[in-house]
């Protein structure tokens, strides 16, 4: 079963609120899907079908822009950790710079992600990078609202930078498990 860090989903409900975003979110939750959310350990696990609820919930009180903006923040939030801190501590003092960031995640979805497919990293020129996501879960791979809730995810290491950058949903193969995951930034 594909399951995601609880600190992820509760990081979400936390940029919710700090987003200023009313109930008109938590309304379109199943019932007992924000309690599970809410009571989990942020170092347990949660199965993945309650994140995903949760980022077509978001798009469909918000809209995509939304949900992209949700995904980044929980993200941003996710920095804040005490272990990420350190990794971006030591990113600053040789430069912090996309490539750099980008490099390294396939370690994060390890640690974000239990039997919900892998990530690859494969250098494109210049202010390029593409993220292949391979061995996704039909309900991942699938689901066109939560992968761009992944690359809404990722665009915060455009934030952590201070650079403008986008992450585009590209390549999508449902039936190999496959989706890219493309980085730009100027």
């Amino acid at each position: 079963m594909p399951r995601i860090r609880a600190a992820q989903s509760l990081n979400a409900l936390l940029a919710l609120e700090r987003l200023g975003v009313d109930e008109r979110v938590f309304t379109r939750l199943r019932p007992g899907t924000l309690a599970a959310i809410q009571s989990a350990s942020p170092l347990g696990w949660l199965p993945i079908e309650l994140d995903i609820e949760l980022a077509e919930a978001v798009v469909d009180a918000l809209g995509p822009n939304g949900g992209r903006a949700t995904a980044r923040a929980a993200t941003l939030l996710s920095f804040e950790s005490l272990l990420l801190r350190f990794f971006v501590g030591v990113q600053k003092i040789f430069e912090l710079e996309p490539a750099s960031l980008i490099a390294q995640a396939p370690w994060g979805w390890r640690a974000v992600y239990r039997d919900a497919g892998r990530m690859s990293y494969t250098i494109s020129p210049g202010c390029e990078r593409v993220l292949v996501y391979s061995e996704a879960p039909a309900l991942v791979i699938e689901n066109h609202v939560y992968l761009e809730a992944i690359a809404g995810a990722f665009e915060a290491i455009f934030e952590l930078c201070r650079v403008d950058g986008s992450v585009t949903v590209d390549a999508v193969e449902p039936t190999r498990g496959r989706a890219e995951l493309r980085f730009s930034w100027y």
